[in-house]
């Protein structure tokens, strides 16, 4: 074997594999995935000199390694001494450093869309290299004329399909979505899948995958406003209400809290809205039997309460106006619909966008509570995001009851505050005394989730528009203090006593 021009390291793998080629000894694990980083982290491993218009076939690590992965991968007892796949994955980082032309010249079609039904790490492997290359034209050519996606589409959507298989399959859907290549028009939502995806819609063992795939298409659909089978993202009433799968109703209440954010991001395509619009209102239904009906109550609600959120922080016209029906027509921030008590309602309370209530529905919420009583103290925090209920706030935020605060509460307050202008304001000129004992002057705080609320809120101050006055410079010292530590010079020098009768 001419090893001339190889390096120590890949001599030593290359022997290894060798080996067990001619004697089905067991694979060294470790010592493939030792040299499998070192050619991650080194590229003249395989390009020692770097040729860009030599032949990958002429590469002298090429010539002597694939040959011998190659036979080992069809060896009758492979996964009996592979047990790990750890020559899959030394191939994987090996054809990672090669082009999709480079890798057909190595490998037939047949081989990659047959190793797309074989081995869960093969599949993985050749999913992630097709994705490496997706902004190929010859990778684009391989989905358009070839059965490489019908191949890598009907795996996805068998019931028994390992997760890291799974995981490669979306990962390469997002990516072509990323890319707005052609495919997912021309392949993923042409007619032609169209049996696959009605066969996975109408199949319960796979609809919650399907739901997930359609989620991951969707910044394409809404984008270009394609038009989608309304029965591919709308679920029947008797989906959710007559199935006793508690965990996939609370799948099927995520994608729609999933949707709409990607409404929100991507598009308001009216359509989809309008369409998902009577399964909105069925889980606001739903939402109001909480208080009698303990499944509700324990697994549903709060994801519920997600999905308002997501549509009362939405800038989508259509949105805007369901939100309207949520607060009006269904009443559900009257006070004899909240039940307090509930983690759901004091959720609700303290997510939805208080910009997108009435204020004086708020007005009447915070007169029925205590608002710094640490069950409901989160509500207080939420409410300050609307100018117009922090302003009817501004009497109950005395200094002598946020001093009372625990450290936790009243940083998470004052960071709070630190969010917006306004309310940046009144800190700043309205409560001095706040500002000077817990900003300015703050006492020593070991905690770090504490540390990280007061560091947090100084940097909000800094780096506002809002004038910090007199408070600027000794806001800023503690910031940088907090950031960079104190100066060795400036630290005066103490000696602990152990034992104070030695004082």
């Amino acid at each position: 074997m001419d090893y001339n021009g190889i390096d120590s390291s890949s001599v030593k793998t290359h022997v290894h594999l060798n080996e067990i080629l001619n004697n089905d000894k067991v694979v060294n694990a470790t010592l493939i995935e030792n040299y499998i980083l070192q050619l991650k982290n080194n590229r003249s491993i395989i390009f020692p000199d770097e040729q860009p218009n030599g032949s990958i076939g002429s590469n002298k690590f090429i010539s002597l390694f694939i040959p011998t992965i190659n036979s080992l991968l069809n060896g009758e007892h492979y996964f009996e001494i592979d047990p790990e796949r750890v020559v899959i994955s030394l191939l994987d980082a090996i054809l990672a450093y090669l082009n999709i032309e480079e890798i057909l010249s190595l490998y037939p079609l047949d081989f990659i869309i047959n190793g797309l039904t074989g081995d869960s790490a093969i599949c993985c492997m050749i999913i992630r290299l097709l994705r490496n290359n997706a902004t190929s034209e010859t990778t684009v050519k391989l989905f358009d004329e070839t059965a490489i996606l019908d191949t890598i589409l009907s795996r996805y959507f068998e019931k028994n399909t390992t997760l890291n298989v799974v995981s490669q399959v979306e990962l390469l859907i997002s990516e072509l979505v990323d890319l707005s290549s052609t495919v997912v028009s021309t392949k993923l939502l042409s007619t032609e899948f169209r049996d696959l995806y009605e066969h996975a819609r109408d199949n319960e063992d796979k609809l919650v995958k399907f739901l997930d795939y359609i989620l991951l298409l969707m910044p394409y659909i809404l984008e270009k406003q394609f038009d989608l089978p309304k029965n591919y993202y709308v679920l029947s009433y008797s989906e959710f209400y007559e199935n006793d799968d508690v965990l996939q109703v609370v799948l099927f209440i995520q994608f729609y809290s999933k949707l709409i954010q990607r409404i929100n991001t991507f598009g308001n395509d009216t359509n989809i809205i309008h369409n998902i619009k009577p399964c909105l209102k069925d889980l606001i239904s739903y939402f109001k039997t909480r208080q009698n009906d303990d499944i509700v109550q324990s697994f549903y609600a709060n994801d519920i309460v997600d999905v308002l959120f997501h549509v009362s922080y939405s800038k989508v016209p259509e949105l805007l106006t369901f939100n309207e029906e949520v607060v009006g027509q269904y009443e559900l921030f009257k006070s004899y619909n909240l039940f307090l008590h509930l983690d759901c309602d004091i959720k609700l309370l303290s997510t939805f966008n208080p910009r997108a209530l009435p204020l004086e529905i708020i007005e009447d919420i915070l007169q029925e509570i205590s608002i710094f009583n640490q069950k409901y103290f989160s509500i207080l925090l939420n409410c300050i995001g609307s100018e117009n209920v922090f302003n009817k706030l501004i009497p109950r935020l005395t200094t002598s009851v946020i001093g009372k605060l625990s450290f936790d509460m009243l940083y998470s307050l004052l960071l709070r505050m630190s969010e917006f202008e306004y309310s940046r304001k009144h800190l700043i000129n309205g409560m001095p005394n706040i500002v000077s004992d817990y900003l300015a002057n703050p006492p020593n705080v070991s905690e770090s989730e504490i540390w990280n609320l007061k560091k947090d809120t100084l940097q909000n101050l800094l780096f506002s528009n809002t004038d910090l006055n007199v408070w600027h410079d000794p806001i800023s010292k503690n910031f940088s203090l907090m950031c960079n530590g104190r100066k060795v010079q400036d630290i005066l020098p103490q000696v602990d006593i152990a034992d104070k009768s030695l004082q």
